[in-house]
């Protein structure tokens, strides 16, 4: 099963996720929801080995064993994953997006804070409401999962009506908010490391 979504931070960008959350937080509280977070699940370490042919540099998961081509150059990489309430209203919560690209097919955006995979079915969906039974142009429909298993998709327009009157706007605000932190991670994962830049020397590869 699909886990939660890990993200690969390189550890200079680290402080910047960090600001990036605060003013997520903030905004958090101006839309009435509950601030997303992120934890770290554990450090990468790698170590820059020099080809002994071409003398180019590759980089190297570090481990307990020291190749011998090694230069002693490190980089740290924070491995994170997104935190926060998953969207929920009247026993049903929110797994996923489905945006329908006309000509293209589906693009599948599930909640970064839900576990193991949507149904393979709603890869391939068509733009109709399990609600309304109607076959309307639609941009995107929700995936709701019930808190008893049951798995249904909405248009947004019938979401105040599936939820049994219900306002659905906390559920789009708290949606919005938790895809902004994975956008967020995805933003720090990249710009990472120049071809020779480093995070500082590994000890046992310079003693080696």
């Amino acid at each position: 099963p699909e886990k939660v979504r890990e993200f690969r931070i390189p550890e200079h960008n680290l402080s910047k996720l960090r600001d990036g959350f605060e003013k997520l937080a903030k905004r958090a509280v101006k839309l009435g929801v509950a601030a997303p977070s992120f934890a770290e699940v554990r450090i990468e370490r790698e170590i820059e080995v020099l080809s002994g042919v071409t003398g180019e540099s590759a980089w190297v998961l570090e481990s307990e064993i020291v190749p011998p081509n090694a230069t002693g150059g490190i980089r740290i990489y924070h491995i994170v994953k997104v935190e926060g309430e998953t969207p929920k209203l009247a026993g049903w919560s929110l797994q996923g997006i489905i945006e329908h690209l006309p000509g293209e097919g589906n693009m599948l955006r599930k909640v970064p804070t839900v576990e193991g995979d949507l149904p393979a079915e709603y890869r391939d969906a068509d733009n109709g409401c399990d609600h309304c039974k109607l076959a309307r142009h639609r941009v995107e429909t929700f995936v709701l999962k019930h808190d008893n298993g049951e798995y249904k998709k909405v248009g947004r327009q019938c979401l105040s009506d599936f939820l049994g009157g219900v306002n659905p706007d906390s559920l789009a605000r708290g949606a919005e908010i938790i895809f902004s932190a994975a956008a967020l991670c995805g933003e720090f994962e990249e710009g990472g490391y120049g071809e020779r830049e480093r995070s500082g020397f590994s000890i046992n590869a310079v003693v080696a």
